[in-house]
Formats: C-alpha cells, structure tokens, sequence
C-alpha cells in the first residue's frame, strides 16, 4: 500500500475536482475534510473486522548485549502493541509485557538476578517525550532483528 503525502493527496483532490484556481475552499479546510474521511475509513476498516489486514504493521530489533532501551518508531504505542515476539533460532516465544502495577523492585530484581530465561517489556518515555521499548532483564546477547513487534498503527 503507497502512502500518500497531504500535498500529493490536496493536489489530486484539487486537480480531480477543477479546484486549482478556487479560493473558496481554504487549505485549512480541505485539510480538515481530509482528517474526517481518515476518521470515516478507519472507523469503516474497524466495524467490518479488517483492522489486521489494513493497520497492521511490523518492526524488529536488535539486541545489544547489555542494553534495556532501545528506540521505537513513532507510530508505536504501548496500547496498540499486539504480539511482541523472540525469534532466535529454534528459540522463538512471546515477549510479555510488565502490567502497570509492575514495581521498580521488581524491574531491578529481574534485571539484576535474571531469575527467568525469557525476556520481559515496557513501553516509557523519557523527558524529551522519546519513546523507548524496554527490555527486562537487559539483553543478554547480541543479535539482529531478532525481537518482533506486531503493532497497529
């Protein structure tokens, strides 16, 4: 699916409809009729089951040794995450998240007694309003794309 810019879209809506010369439709307001019909079709792709097949979408990581943190896209949300999962190998298992009643003794206990073979995460943000995909316990290894996030955008 090709992703269109709101240039490409208003120049095309304007071209389609002969609204070039027009200043009766002001950018601000095409701009707004654009947003509504977004808000029409995913409210469309939601109610007939589609979600999955329209707004999925995918990104991997890589672990670093010794790294918890590690950058995410920014059309990732923690509510919208829908399977996090290890792919190493013949290892492959879901990654579960932390609730929200997790503690910072039990982050630290995880991270510093590694009592669980299997990785753990968190979305947080820092101060700068980044968005970060914490893994606990920090990685143990070294490896390419080997965590997988499904999420929908």
């Amino acid at each position: 699916m090709a992703y269109k810019t709101k240039l490409q879209v208003t120049t095309k809506i304007e071209r389609d409809l002969d609204l070039e010369e027009e200043e009766f439709i002001q950018p601000e307001e095409l701009t707004e009729y654009i947003n509504d019909a977004i808000t029409i079709i995913e409210a469309q792709i939601n109610t007939l089951g589609l979600k999955d097949q329209y707004l999925r979408k995918r990104t991997t990581l890589s672990l670093v040794s010794g790294t918890a943190d590690y950058a995410i896209p920014t059309d990732l949300y923690e509510d919208k995450i829908k399977e996090v999962v290890y792919s190493n190998g013949a290892t492959i298992y879901g990654v579960k998240p932390l609730t929200g009643s997790s503690s910072a003794e039990e982050i630290e206990h995880l991270n510093r007694y590694q009592t669980t073979e299997y990785y753990r995460y968190r979305v947080r943000s820092d101060s700068s309003a980044a968005k970060y995909f914490q893994l606990i316990p920090a990685a143990r290894e070294t490896v390419a794309d080997v965590i997988i996030i499904e999420y929908f955008r």
